[in-house]
């Protein structure tokens, strides 16, 4: 006897079912596939001002307004230095309630010349419990010879799983 299937019926964010009758000595096979993943949610600001710096406390160059969640956030900045001669360095930092740790990204950036430019990444997640202040923030600070440009940040909401 051939194998038959029975019945597959698939739903948008619902879990696949599968039945399949097999043909053999009349044993039956049912399976079922685990819950899919939460549908992810980005918050997004790209920010394309030109920012100068200052020294501490430094300007914000992007913010997030995040409700109650779990985010991994990620951060796409440039560095751009003035032609004002030599170099000097710069550096930003997530800021706000329930952030995972300090991420920090920095630079030297060349002022020689043409502008010079380094690209800064950063990553980091953040939980948001009842009653936290919303907003996360990348704060910049430094020689105000460097500006930022460019930054775009996000945050996914997800399901977060941290492993050993």
């Amino acid at each position: 006897m051939k194998p038959e299937i029975a019945s597959i019926r698939v739903g948008f964010f619902k879990p696949v079912v599968a039945a399949v009758t097999l043909g053999l000595c009349g044993v039956a096979l049912e399976a079922q596939a685990a819950p899919p993943a939460r549908p992810s949610v980005v918050y997004f600001n790209g920010n394309f001002q030109d920012v100068p710096l200052a020294l501490f406390p430094g300007v914000t160059v992007a913010s997030l307004q995040l409700p109650r969640g779990e985010y991994v956030m990620h951060v796409k900045l440039r560095y751009r230095g003035q032609a004002v001669g030599g170099e000097s360095s710069a550096g930003c930092a997530f800021q706000g309630t329930g952030i995972g740790g300090l991420d920090f990204s920095s630079a030297r950036v060349q002022l020689i010349g043409e502008p010079g430019t380094v690209d800064g990444t950063m990553m980091d997640f953040v939980i948001k419990n009842a009653g936290d202040d919303p907003d996360v923030h990348v704060q910049c600070f430094g020689d105000p010879d460097v500006h930022i440009i460019n930054s775009q940040f996000s945050a996914v909401a997800s399901d977060i799983t941290f492993q050993p």
